[in-house]
């Protein structure tokens, strides 16, 4: 039957042989199917927590600040409060969990700690799903955003349905950064005789619908636009700096060391295979598809191909190589003259041309190996 329960200074101890109501809905124990309801009469679940409030409501609250940042500009007001778990729309549902700090400390921690000193399976997992359309779950799409973390409600680190990865950053002022950065460990005690990779990218085997395709790049960098407020000027730019080849260090003895090292991969049957493709840039005062400053190791063949002249020479251009060896003497006349034209009789003139002054290379590169110039 109704009464009153009034406590002195020893705690009090209820006991209740069924359900129990405290100014139902605020607080309902139901007996029955051993649930606890708090604004609801009808308790779904374990521990069931309702708001019919038509604002955004606090779940749960932690209350131990006693002099936040801020308050009232959230809902609810974060008045000495350090955690939350709140509806993140009261339409369209979800949940939103916050955390608070009051000073220069970090808001929200999870963490997933395991129980084995060996584990095998991730501490913390996050898992995504969406509605099967029925009663069920189901995987997300390829282009459907699976993870994503937001700047405010900016996107700037977003994971899709098949694991591609977007970085959007954001416009820097001021300050000048890294929108990538990896720093390495300095690694010690590596096993032995075994290849560590800094950066490894696996790319496997992929396949498309029938039709031609002109370019494939499987890694690509677009061109960067440098721009200032004011005249300013740039001595060197470049999309890829790579900067310098492995150091020898302690104990250690390079054979060779390669700032850049383009393998021999087989190519299977292709027409022409090249292991490096240079083209010249466009729009420069002079363009020229490469440049090498320093002495150049040839171990191999050269081979040169001719293609149609874009626009005519208006002055004359004379590649001379007289190269003395065995008592030969070879020489390559003018290449290109004023005037030239683009006539498949003039390009196959250059292309002659050309294989003429490869020849006179490669006997230069003889000479140079006779004389001890030049290692065989």
């Amino acid at each position: 039957m109704p009464g009153t329960l009034v406590s002195g200074a020893s705690p009090v101890v209820l006991t209740t042989l069924g359900s129990l109501a405290v100014d139902s809905p605020t607080l309902v124990v139901d007996a029955v199917n051993n649930r606890v309801g708090i604004g609801t009469a009808a308790p779904a679940v374990a521990l069931d927590l309702n708001t019919a409030a038509a604002s955004l409501q606090a779940y749960f609250r932690v209350a131990a600040i006693t002099s936040p940042p801020f308050s009232g500009s959230f809902s609810p007001a974060y008045t000495n409060t350090i955690g939350a778990i709140i509806t993140s729309n009261t339409t369209t549902g979800g949940l939103t969990i916050d955390g608070v700090s009051n000073a220069n400390a970090i808001g929200l921690i999870l963490r997933g700690i395991q129980g084995s000193a060996s584990p095998t399976t991730p501490a913390l997992a996050v898992r995504a799903y969406k509605s099967d359309g029925a009663t069920g779950f189901a995987a997300l799409a390829a282009s459907e955003t699976m993870f994503e973390v937001q700047n405010n409600t900016t996107a700037r680190f977003t994971v899709q349905g098949t694991g591609n990865v977007t970085i959007a950053a954001g416009v820097a002022s001021g300050a000048v950064g890294t929108t990538l950065r990896i720093n390495a460990a300095a690694h010690t005690a590596m096993t032995a005789s075994t290849e560590h990779n800094e950066l490894f990218m696996n790319v496997g085997s992929m396949q498309w619908a029938t039709g031609a395709l002109t370019t494939q790049r499987f890694s690509h960098f677009t061109q960067p636009t440098l721009t200032f407020v004011g005249a300013s000027t740039v001595t060197d730019a470049a999309t890829v700096g790579i900067a310098g080849a492995p150091v020898q260090g302690t104990n250690a003895t390079l054979t060779n060391t390669h700032g850049l090292l383009i393998q021999a991969g087989a190519v299977s049957t292709a027409g022409s295979a090249y292991g490096l493709t240079v083209n010249a840039p466009t729009g420069a005062s002079a363009n020229y598809a490469a440049q090498f400053i320093g002495a150049v190791f040839i171990n191999g063949s050269i081979g040169f191909f001719a293609h149609a002249v874009a626009t005519q020479q208006t002055s004359t251009e004379t590649l001379v190589n007289s190269v003395t060896s065995g008592g030969t003497t070879g020489t390559v006349d003018n290449v290109v003259a004023a005037g030239v034209d683009t006539t498949a009789a003039s390009l196959v003139t250059t292309r002659n041309a050309m294989y003429q002054l490869a020849r006179k290379v490669l006997q230069i590169q003889t000479a140079l190996v006779n004389y001890g110039l030049l290692a065989a």
